[in-house]
Formats: structure tokens, sequence, C-alpha cells
């Protein structure tokens, strides 16, 4: 779909286009009329005090993820994160990379002022990552109204009932927070696709400001690595394979588990080789040190494989008594070819 429809404002001057289904849902809530075929007239072009100040702001009440906007929270003292430039889609674009493998917790920070009051917004980003094979990370979005700050008992002149109603408010406007998970497909974005990193979506995230003019943007990564970044428009998007988590999880699996199989022959043949299973502490060849960590307590398949060598057998029982699990279903043990 093209941006066809001419958009001017309340003097007839043309100001940019618009997507028929925007058009439509403007003149929908009364904030446009048709002034011909392919052309609407908005009634009201008063700009909120955001970043972008595009004619797509002014229509839609769009706020788009701008990384010089964001900063790491100063209460927290666990943030892992870095503002910089990278190549997303063959472009150059400033991005925050927050979070880590770990469990560190780290906030992004964005204060919004001057919206206007009862208006329905939408905070728009693009991201790669937030996510891990075990599933354990957080990643969220938090909206929540800006209220002043608490005043300190040790302030001058602070009065501890007006202290006392300050943090009220506050505890308030956290509890009356928009929440959005945007881990897994928790919240569905609108759009997924596949990347040189392997999974780039495009989330938008609605909120109205009620009675509240200034909001803050929160965004929480931990036990993941993600990456947030202006998007595009959608449009921009077209060309890239659709490519939902569903599918990235889907073919995660089979790798991780191709790369089991991997480790857990390679484990298998360094055993046959230089492994000693008596003492229960079975020591691979030298191709095989870096990987031996990564396969315990993990999974050996070898369904209905032929097993020749009694050294091999013993080497895969020491494997189990270690609590890896060894598949032999329908194998084929014959060790009268043992050298030993």
């Amino acid at each position: 779909m093209e941006k066809n429809i001419i958009v001017t404002d309340e003097l007839g001057k043309p100001i940019g286009t618009t997507y028929p289904k925007r058009a439509k849902g403007l003149v929908k809530n009364g904030r446009a009329e048709y002034a011909g075929d392919r052309e609407i007239r908005l009634k009201d072009t008063r700009i909120p005090t955001v970043e972008n100040h595009t004619e797509e702001v002014k229509m839609s009440k769009t706020i788009n993820f701008s990384a010089r906007d964001f900063k790491l929270e100063d209460t927290c003292n666990s943030n892992v994160g870095v503002r910089g430039f990278m190549t997303i889609d063959g472009e150059t674009t400033e991005v925050w990379e927050i979070g880590d493998w770990g469990w560190n917790w780290t906030s992004l920070v964005r204060d919004v002022k001057g919206l206007e009051k009862n208006t329905d917004y939408i905070f728009r980003f693009a991201m790669t990552g937030g996510h891990t094979d075990d599933d354990k990370e957080v990643s969220m979005v938090h909206i929540a109204r800006l209220t002043e700050p608490v005043p300190t008992a040790a302030a001058e002149g602070a009065d501890p009932e007006i202290s006392a109603q300050a943090e009220e408010e506050q505890a308030r406007a956290w509890d009356e927070r928009y929440t959005y998970r945007i881990g897994k497909s928790n919240f569905e974005p609108v759009i997924s696709k596949r990347d040189r990193t392997g999974l780039l979506r495009v989330f938008e995230l609605p909120f109205n400001t009620g009675d509240s003019e200034n909001w803050r943007i929160i965004i929480i990564a931990q036990h993941a690595v993600a990456r947030f970044f202006a998007p595009k428009d959608n449009a921009f998007y077209s060309e890239l394979e659709d490519f939902s988590f569903e599918q990235w999880r889907t073919e995660r699996t089979a790798q991780l588990k191709d790369e089991e199989l991997r480790t857990a022959r390679a484990f298998v043949r360094g055993m046959s080789d230089d492994g000693d299973p008596e003492d229960g502490q079975p020591v691979p060849n030298e191709s095989f040190q870096g990987a031996a960590p990564n396969f315990f307590g993990g999974r050996i398949d070898l369904s209905e494989a032929e097993i020749h060598s009694e050294k091999m057998l013993r080497s895969l029982m020491a494997l189990a008594r270690q609590g890896v699990s060894v598949d032999l279903t329908g194998a084929i043990i014959d060790c009268d070819e043992d050298e030993d």
C-alpha cells in the first residue's frame, strides 16, 4: 500500500501524504475531513513537543525511538549498555545496545514532556535480540506518568506531608503504568522480519495521556542483549522475508540440537581414543577440550548405532554416571572385536 492521499492543513496547504487507511481513520475520529477523492484536510495541526516533528507525528501522534533521547537510568546501579553507531540494513544507525547474558538489570529511560492530554499516542521502535536459548530473559517496556520528585526529609524546608503526598502520587503513577512484555511473542510486533542478525522486529506501543502531559518511557533488559534503534517506515521492510519469533525459535532449537549432537559424537570419539572410564573422569582428546564442558548434563543420541568396542561402551557408561542421557534405543552392541 502506498501513501497516495494528500494531506493539507486547515488552510489547504499541502503538508505531506499518508495511507488511505490512515486517512480514513483521521476522518473517522474527527481530526480531518475529505477535501477531494485523494485529499484530506486536517482540522487541528497542533504538534506535541517530542523529538520527531514530521507530518507523520502531527497526524498519528507517533513517538519514534531516537537513541540520543534515551539514557541509562541513574537510579539503576546494574546497568549494562552503550550507545553507538552500527550498520543496520545497510545504513549507519545510532543504536542503544543494552543488557548482557548474565543477570544485570538494565534500565533505559526517556522523559517526554508537553504531550496533549487525553490523546492516544504510539511509541514506535525497532529492535534486534532480546531473547535467549533458555527463555529466561526479561524484555519489556514501561510507559508511566512522570511525577514531581519526592522532596527528601533532609531538604531545607521540606514539608513531611507534602513529601508523603508526592510519594503517594509517584506510587499511583507507577501502579497505573502501561507495561508491554516484548520478549518472545508476548506482544505482537507490527513488523517481524529476517535480517542478518536473525530477527528484526518493529513495535508500536499505544498509550493514552489522560490528564497528564508528561510521561516517562522505560526499556528494560536482563539476561539478554538487545539493540534498539529508530524504525523505518513499514514499507521499507517489505523486501525482507517475514520471520516470526516462533520460526526463529524453531530454527534455533534445530541448530542447538545439531550442535549438541556434533558435540556428543566428538566427545564419544575423544573418549574412545583417550578416555579413562575406570575412574569416572573421562579425559577428552586435545581437539575436543574446548567443547566438552558444554555437553555435560546433555544428551547423546546413539539410537540404532553399532558399537563394537568395550572401551567405547565403558566410556558411555561413565558419561551416564555423570548425568548425561545416553539413548541407545535400537543400538547394536557387539564388543567381541575390542582389542582390549
